[in-house]
């Protein structure tokens, strides 16, 4: 047998991969997507609970602002855009208009609050006192770690 017909053999007898080789590669990658689907979704989890803790925290400052300015403040997270957070006069403060609201506190309640997160216990304490504190829970999460945010008056800030 002469070269050029030895090479002609072998060439024939080359098909390309098999049915294993083809399965374990599709089987390497399934593992490697499902390692990369897991790893996302926990930083997922952690940017839901930054938003909802920054939304949170910006209406724990304006409850706190609002006190140190003589406003009165709503005892109870309302969820309506037009609700303001400080009011001349908090009886009325659940309404759109711009002469209850104190100087400088035009900021409503704002519906992305009423998507982040919901009381998880009652508000306690007095706002006009400096010791309101409300816990709130994030929305789709447990009631335990990281999913809970409490925000205390006292403590101008959320955790």
């Amino acid at each position: 047998m002469c070269y050029n017909e030895f090479m002609l053999k072998i060439e024939k007898n080359i098909k390309g991969f098999t049915l294993i080789e083809l399965l374990i590669v599709i089987a390497i990658i399934g593992i490697l997507a499902s390692v990369i689907l897991v790893s996302t979704q926990g930083a997922v989890v952690k940017a839901r609970r930054a938003s909802a803790l920054t939304t949170a925290a910006s209406m724990m400052t304006e409850l706190v602002t609002c006190q140190d300015d003589d406003g009165q403040a709503t005892s109870s997270m309302p969820v309506a855009t037009t609700d303001f957070i400080c009011c001349k006069d908090a009886a009325v403060c659940a309404t759109s208009d711009p002469n209850n609201a104190v100087d400088g506190h035009t900021q409503t309640w704002p519906d992305l609050a009423a998507t982040q997160f919901e009381y998880f216990e009652a508000p306690t304490g007095d706002i006009t006192a400096g010791t309101y504190k409300f816990k709130a829970r994030r929305i789709g999460g447990t009631e335990t770690g990281d999913d809970l945010i409490t925000c205390d008056m006292s403590a101008n800030g959320c955790v």
